[in-house]
C-alpha cells in the first residue's frame, strides 16, 4: 500500500515494531524493545546531528526522566 501523501509521521524517523505471537517472551525480545524505547525518545534527541550530541542529549533526558 502506497499513499499519494506525505505523513506527519514520515520525518520522525521511526522504527517499525514487529508483531508477537508470545506475549511473555515475544514482547521482551530485543527486536520489539529496542524498536519501542527508540520511538519513545523525544525527536530531537532522534534527530541529533552526531554520536556526541545524540550521548548528551539522551544523558541528560534519562536525567531528568530518573531525578524530576
Amino acid at each position: 500500500y502506497s499513499t499519494g501523501r506525505t505523513l506527519r509521521s514520515s520525518d520522525q524517523e521511526l522504527l517499525t515494531i514487529p508483531r508477537t505471537k508470545l506475549k511473555t517472551k515475544g514482547d521482551c525480545a530485543f527486536a520489539v524493545v529496542a524498536p519501542r524505547l527508540w520511538n519513545s525518545l523525544p525527536n530531537n534527541i532522534r534527530l541529533a546531528e552526531t554520536v556526541d550530541s545524540f550521548k548528551r542529549l539522551l544523558k541528560t533526558f534519562l536525567y531528568r526522566q530518573a531525578f524530576n
